[in-house]
Parts: structure tokens; sequence; C-alpha cells
């Protein structure tokens, strides 16, 4: 009966410790990104990439975690030749007219959907 308790109460603790360890080191609470450009401003004929990555509850980057990232030109389509997207980035070649481009990205976990604003 005792070898049962001493049992049953290790199986609580680490359903516990593993369901503490899944919120606050797993899971993401904000997506932020990092670009492949300064100040917002892409050269003209070039390849440039977003990356995006979430934040857990510490503020670390979890990187290795897929984003679901949808995303849609909103300005400037004529700025630009290809967007392809891998994984977690998003790349942006532009054609040789300069202008600007708004890009608006979503994912599932995220509350609003992000609005980059980049000079070409």
């Amino acid at each position: 009966m005792k070898n049962i308790l001493i049992i049953s109460a290790i199986v609580i603790f680490a359903i516990f410790l593993s369901l503490l360890i899944w919120n606050y080191f797993f899971s993401i609470y904000e997506i932020k990104f990092s670009t492949s450009f300064q100040n917002s401003t892409i050269k003209t004929n070039s390849e440039n990439f977003i990356e995006f990555y979430g934040i857990n509850s510490f503020g670390q980057k979890l990187s290795f975690r897929n984003l679901d990232i949808t995303f849609e030109i909103l300005e400037g389509k004529e700025l630009v030749n290809e967007i392809k997207k891998k994984s977690n980035k998003v790349f942006i070649s532009t054609n040789e007219i300069e202008g600007k481009i708004v890009v608006k990205v979503n994912s599932r976990f995220s509350l609003n959907p992000i609005i980059i604003s980049i000079n070409n």
C-alpha cells in the first residue's frame, strides 16, 4: 500500500512538472522578427529575408517551433519579383523600381497581425 502511494505521488509530480515545463518553456507567448536589412530599407534588385521566431514566457527565442506563417502584400506588389516562404523565414526578391512595400503577417500564435513596412 505504501509503495502504491509513493509511485502515485511520483507520477503526479512528474505530470505536474512536465505541464509546468511545457507551459513556461515551450509555449509561444509572442512572435517577433529579425531582418537581413537595416532601418527598414532594402536595395533594389536584391533578395532579403524576414525571420520570425516565437518568444516563451521568459523572453527566450523558440526558433525550433514552426509558426505557421501566412503573409500578404498590402502595398507595393509591383516592387516585388518573388516571395518565398521557407519554415519561419520569408524571402523577398525586389526589382529595380523604388517605393514602399507593406507586408501583413499572420500566425496562429499571434493575437494581431504583424504589419511590416519596407522602403525600397
